[in-house]
């Protein structure tokens, strides 16, 4: 069962997202494996969220691609289930965050600096507005996400992904609804993507640091040193 496994998992993973695999009978005779043993493989690839089985007309087992997103969710609960708290995240993305920078000014795919610039633009047009907790948590999220897209580093990128999505709900509840922090936290965003488009690392690091850092002291601002370490669930 594992070989068949193995077989198709690779199989779906060279596959776009929805292309038909085949029918159940296909499948079986392909794998050389008997329909228990294949039903058992689909059913552990369906858990796994790369195998989507359609019953009737038009049916059939489809290959889905793998979701970051998904994964990060999988992987917040189980930080929560861990009782993590945002002590642990903010360390973690800390330490995380200093090479994601770095590597991201070293980025020469004009469409992502692109993408960059535009987070850019749209931060410096809303530096003299009010936005609300939900916009600016959103632009926070899609700047991380931009920057580790540019660091071109996938494993970086997920534990990235997965340490923001368990964090920014607290966070956004503790920090982000004040309006004088979140201009005073657009600004350092703004001057990390600046550097980044420059190519200066070491400036980059530095603005993406005293960002991480305003944040952190934000935390302890409002919920003490000790609300630092109460499990997030």
């Amino acid at each position: 069962m594992r070989r068949a496994e193995q077989v198709l998992r690779s199989r779906i993973l060279q596959c776009g997202d929805g292309e038909f695999l085949g029918s159940e009978a296909q499948l079986i005779e392909s794998l050389g494996v008997s329909r228990p043993t294949f039903r058992q493989v689909a059913k552990l690839l369906e858990r796994d969220l790369l195998l989507e089985i359609r019953r009737g007309v038009g049916g059939g087992y489809y290959a889905r691609n793998p979701s970051i997103q998904a994964v990060a969710q999988a992987a917040s609960v189980f930080l929560q289930f861990e009782k993590s708290t945002l002590r642990h995240a903010t360390v973690a993305t800390s330490q995380l965050s200093r090479e994601l920078v770095r590597l991201a000014t070293l980025c020469n795919e004009d469409n992502h600096r692109l993408s960059l610039q535009h987070i850019l633009d749209a931060d410096r047009q809303a530096l003299g507005q009010e936005q609300s907790l939900a916009s600016f948590i959103e632009a926070e999220l899609l700047f991380v996400e931009t920057l580790a897209t540019m660091a071109g580093n996938p494993v970086l990128k997920l534990l990235i992904t997965i340490l923001y999505q368990f964090a920014t709900p607290a966070v956004g509840e503790v920090i982000f609804d004040d309006p004088e922090f979140m201009r005073t936290s657009r600004g350092t965003r703004i001057r990390t993507a600046e550097a980044v488009l420059a190519r200066d690392a070491e400036l980059a690091t530095l603005m993406f640091r005293r960002h991480m850092d305003a944040q952190y002291a934000q935390m302890k601002k409002l919920r003490g040193d000790a609300g630092l370490d109460v499990p997030l669930f």
